[in-house]
């Protein structure tokens, strides 16, 4: 099963985010879909255990990343640097991560980003 990064399409944030890791991800290690897509309501029905994620959940090795484990595993795939910032305690990271993932769309207007051709096969539907 591949690692796959669900993501909310409809926030600019996010889809820049998505281009940023497509841009670092040298090792083709990442596949998207959209949290209103087909794969991710195949996952919520059958595996996800916390399906009121809205910004970013990350499935790797059979396992799920919410919040800011999600970020900080993601990031950590592309260089093991960030890894680091799990020294800062779950709770406090998660504060942080969903105090801004309430207010993201407020940094950005939503638009969303299509992929480059040559990427498109890693956006699964």
């Amino acid at each position: 099963m591949h690692n796959i990064i669900f993501f909310d399409g409809d926030c600019s944030f996010c889809n820049k985010y998505i281009q940023f890791l497509i841009k670092f991800d040298k090792d083709n290690k990442f596949y998207f879909a959209t949290l209103n897509s087909q794969t991710y309501k195949k996952f919520s029905d059958n595996w996800i255990p916390q399906p009121d994620i809205d910004s970013i959940l990350y499935y790797k090795n059979s396992n799920f990343y919410y919040y800011s484990d999600a970020i900080i595993e993601i990031l950590s795939d592309i260089n093991i640097f960030f890894k680091v910032f799990k020294l800062i305690p779950q709770k406090i990271r998660d504060i942080f991560y969903k105090l801004f993932a309430r207010h993201r769309y407020k940094f950005n207007k939503n638009s969303c980003v299509l992929p480059p051709k040559e990427v498109q096969y890693k956006f699964l539907d």
